[in-house]
């Protein structure tokens, strides 16, 4: 054998050779198979974490409105021009005769963290329409119906609830007869219904949200005992 043919059979082959090509249409298949059968087996591990995170900070909301609403009374001022009541007074004078007979009180967390106790509905739409973010409410808007409770003494308060007015006339309440001034009670027991609303809509508001939904035991979130001392 002379070189020529020497040079010619150890010359590389022009052609591509297969072995490295991509992979088969069987080993992707394959591959597709075990990463959806991996996925699956992941899914069903962290659903039940991912269900008990969520009843966790659930209870931590519910927990967060029940604190925010017993501070809004012990610290409660109507502000009408006179600084000289006592929280307990305000409250009463609120829901008592004379007064509407119940209070309302939003609650809503900021996407800033801040957490905000507010009575006045034009508040929740200011809150919508802030140019910062940070001010801006998170998630929802949760609302407290709070009305005197039929643990108070029969003497100052009616035989039975009726319903209340306005968007909240599914909810039976309790009436007081007795003024600020005839009370004689060291404490005032009350009811505290709260409720859970998605916040209004860019350019919509929180009254027409409400007057949609109107407050009933259907819609009922939590319900819990609370009262103020003199």
């Amino acid at each position: 054998m002379n070189s020529t043919d020497e040079n010619r059979l150890f010359r590389e082959d022009p052609r591509p050779s297969t072995q490295d090509a991509g992979l088969t249409l069987v080993e992707v298949t394959v591959a597709i198979g075990v990463f959806t059968f991996a996925m699956a087996i992941l899914l069903q591990l962290l659903a039940p974490m991912l269900t008990d995170l969520s009843e966790v900070l659930d209870a931590d909301e519910t927990q967060s409105v029940v604190n925010k609403v017993e501070v809004f009374l012990d610290t409660f001022n109507e502000e009408t021009g006179s600084d000289t009541k006592t929280p307990f007074q305000e409250v009463y004078e609120t829901v008592g005769p004379g007064g509407q007979g119940y209070m309302v009180a939003y609650i809503y967390r900021t996407i800033g963290g801040r957490a905000e106790v507010v009575t006045n509905v034009a508040s929740i739409n200011t809150a919508m329409q802030s140019s910062n973010p940070e001010n801006q409410i998170d998630r929802r808007v949760f609302l407290a119906v709070i009305y005197p409770s039929s643990v108070n003494p029969s003497t100052v308060r009616s035989a039975s609830p009726s319903a209340l007015g306005g968007d909240f006339q599914n909810i039976e309440a309790y009436s007081l007869s007795s003024t600020y001034d005839n009370y004689q009670e060291g404490y005032l027991a009350l009811t505290v219904d709260v409720f859970s609303y998605a916040p209004p809509a860019p350019g919509d508001s929180f009254s027409n949200v409400i007057s949609g939904n109107i407050p009933s035991d259907s819609g009922l979130l939590l319900s819990f005992p609370t009262a103020i001392n003199r």
